[in-house]
């Protein structure tokens, strides 16, 4: 992200569970807790694959973290830490408007993070 861009400019969001997010107050709590959950997640850099196509670009790469931090799911239970750790295949689609961020699609398998993370299935 340019150094101008900020979560404002950004119009939509994807999440893996296909629900779109259309604001940044609707993001941002979604990706505090999953720092909160996996306070040492990171997106591993440099992109392995990276290819794109005017203001589209995408990346390929793996991001790990580990399940140390509760989980609270919307209805309010909270899911204990496991202390277990994921690797997964991750990939990100955004769209640019000049140096403003304006469309990120952000994909990784959701159901295979939570069985390595020790999650309930």
């Amino acid at each position: 992200m340019s150094e101008g861009a900020t979560c404002t400019h950004i119009a939509r969001y994807g999440f893996p569970n296909g629900v779109p997010c259309r604001s940044c107050s609707l993001s941002v709590p979604r990706m505090q807790q999953l720092v909160r959950m996996f306070p040492d997640i990171r997106v591993h850099t440099p992109y392995p694959i990276q290819f794109g196509d005017g203001d589209w670009i995408t990346v390929v790469t793996n991001v790990t973290g580990t399940f140390t931090g509760a989980m609270t799911l919307p209805n309010g239970t909270v899911i204990a830490p496991t202390g277990k750790a994921f690797d997964l295949g991750f990939a990100q689609t955004s769209k640019w408007d000049g140096d403003q961020l304006i469309v990120i699609s952000a994909f990784w398998d959701a159901a295979l993070q939570a069985k390595q993370a020790g999650l309930p299935q």
